[in-house]
C-alpha cells in the first residue's frame, strides 16, 4: 500500500536523519524529554524551520508548494498559539459549531470575550478549534493538552478521535502523558539523544 505520507532522510537539528511512512487514519504520538527536539520534528513536518530531506503528503512533495500552501494542508498548532485579533470568534473562518464547543465545555459567549481575559485552558481548546476549523489533511499538535485538567483532556481526545474518523486526516500528537500516549496512539516516536525511534505506546 502506498504512504500518504512519506519522509525520506529528514534532518532538523538537534535530530539526526530519519525516514518513516504513514496513513490516514493514525494517530502517532512524538514522546521524549523537554528540549529533545519534539517540537522541532513538528516544525519541520509543517516547514516552518530550515530543514533538509524529503516530506511528501499524497505524493505532494513539500518542497514544491509555497510554505503556505503546504500549511494549509500540514497545520501546527504549537503549545502556546498566537493570537492577532481581540476575540476569538474574529479568528474563525466558518465558526465552530455548537457542537464542537460542547464537547469541549464551552459556549458560544466565549467566542465574544476579549482574547486577554480568557484562561489558558480556554485559549488552548478555542486554539485547537481554530485549526480545525481550517480542515487540515494532517494535524501536529504540540502539548494540546498540557494547560487541561483530566476531564478537559479526555473531552480533546474525544473530539480528535472523533475528527480523525470523519475523514483520511492523519494527527501526529507530542506529548508527555503516558496513559494519554496509551489511550490514543498506535505507534510511537520516542526521541533519545538525537535519535528518533518507533516503539509501542
Amino acid at each position: 500500500m502506498q504512504a500518504e505520507l512519506e519522509i525520506t532522510s529528514l534532518q532538523v537539528t538537534p535530530l539526526q536523519p530519519w525516514s518513516g511512512r504513514f496513513q490516514a487514519g493514525e494517530l502517532i504520538s512524538i514522546t521524549g524529554a523537554s528540549g529533545s527536539g519534539k517540537s522541532r520534528f513538528l516544525l519541520a513536518l509543517a516547514d516552518m524551520t530550515a530543514h533538509e530531506g524529503s516530506i511528501r503528503w499524497r505524493r505532494q512533495e513539500q518542497a514544491s508548494l509555497p510554505p503556505p500552501q503546504w500549511r494549509s494542508k500540514v497545520m501546527l498548532l504549537p503549545s502556546n498559539p498566537s493570537w492577532w485579533f481581540a476575540s476569538a470568534r474574529d479568528h474563525f473562518q466558518q465558526g465552530p459549531t455548537d457542537k464542537d464547543l460542547e464537547a469541549l465545555r464551552l459556549n458560544q459567549s466565549l467566542l465574544d470575550v476579549p482574547v486577554e481575559q480568557l484562561s489558558t485552558g480556554e485559549k488552548q481548546r478555542l486554539a485547537l478549534l481554530r485549526v480545525l476549523d481550517r480542515n487540515p489533511e494532517v494535524l501536529l499538535l504540540d502539548e494540546a493538552t498540557a494547560n487541561l485538567d483530566d476531564e478537559g483532556a479526555l473531552a480533546v481526545e474525544s473530539l480528535l478521535l472523533r475528527w480523525l474518523r470523519e475523514a483520511p486526516r492523519l494527527i501526529f500528537w507530542s506529548s508527555h502523558h503516558r496513559e494519554q500516549i496509551k489511550r490514543l496512539s498506535g505507534r510511537e516516536l520516542h526521541i533519545d539523544h538525537g535519535c528518533i525511534r518507533e516503539r509501542k505506546p
